[in-house]
């Protein structure tokens, strides 16, 4: 490789590096945005999930088209694209649900466990063989996930409902990971991710019309909604998929971990909750583990 081919390569590196960690700034919005349209009782879970799919398919369809390519697919594609919604929205609405049901810190860390349980899908889903190299990183990240939900003295009895939200939200995101892993390669980006995000809106509308309505958001809000919608839901999405577009996909997705470091640090700042020291201590051994799991070897 010639000096201009190596630097060119680092500078891609570097751009999809700077993408990965402006995306994670987006995602760690989210948590604590969903707090201020939710906690007063404004917007409940279900319909604050809709809210944020449906606007975030908006966008991202509109951002489809100023770039000068319709998010359109074949008819046959829309059954198992819509599918791979229904997943997704599901995803967010124990996730948000988690929210109001447990500790931000808690519904943090549990809901970024999904490649943990994203390796253990794909042994029993794909068939895919777990190398035994990679075991101690998921015993490590399941055991301090055992612990922050089972052991910590300053977590009430009442967090365990929302705790259990929080790793079904991991769950369902490791679901849609593993499943649609083939199709994210067949369409563009930003047509992928429309049709997934219509899919989720209209699953959550079809399962919960009541909740929604009655949860229409007031003028207060309406602003964390839309930026919920906007900030990691559009600018997350497609920043973070750029950033693997150059950099190794381990690379990136342990750059977006970091969304729990984030989303602690603005939960603290915008809703002074202070994470708990049990959190503390269980991210960096959860954190850990993950990266343990995905790191690529030879």
């Amino acid at each position: 490789m010639s000096s201009r081919d190596r630097f060119a390569a680092g500078g891609e590196e570097r751009a999809g590096l700077g993408y990965a960690l402006l995306a994670t700034a987006f995602f760690a919005t989210a948590g604590p945005l969903a707090r201020l349209a939710g906690d007063p009782g404004l917007v409940g879970p279900t319909a604050l999930a809709f809210w944020r799919v449906l606007l975030g398919a908006v966008f991202i369809g509109l951002l489809s088209v100023a770039t000068g390519r319709r998010p359109t697919v074949p008819a046959r594609a829309l059954p198992a694209l819509l599918g791979y919604g229904v997943i997704l929205g599901l995803h967010f609405r124990l996730y948000i649900g988690s929210l109001f049901a447990t500790s931000l810190d808690h519904a943090l860390v549990l809901v970024n466990t999904a490649p943990v349980w994203a390796a253990l899908l794909s042994w029993l889903i794909l068939r895919e063989t777990v190398p035994a190299i990679k075991l101690p990183g998921i015993a490590l990240a399941l055991a301090a996930t055992a612990w922050l939900v089972g052991f910590d003295p300053a977590t009430p009895q009442a967090y365990l409902r929302g705790d259990l939200m929080a790793l079904g939200a991991a769950l369902t995101y490791a679901v849609y990971a593993v499943v649609g892993r083939r199709e994210r390669h067949r369409y563009p980006l930003l047509t992928y991710a429309f049709w997934v995000y219509l899919g989720a809106a209209l699953s959550l509308g079809v399962s919960a019309p009541a909740q929604i309505l009655a949860g229409w958001p007031s003028g207060q809000a309406w602003l964390p909604v839309v930026l919920l919608a906007l900030l990691p839901t559009t600018f997350g999405h497609t920043l973070f998929n750029a950033a693997i577009r150059r950099v190794h996909a381990a690379t990136a997705n342990l750059v977006a971990t970091q969304e729990v470091s984030g989303g602690m640090l603005l939960g603290w700042l915008m809703l002074g909750e202070a994470p708990g020291p049990t959190a503390l201590l269980a991210w960096p051994l959860v954190l850990a583990g993950i990266a343990w799991v995905i790191w690529p070897r030879r």
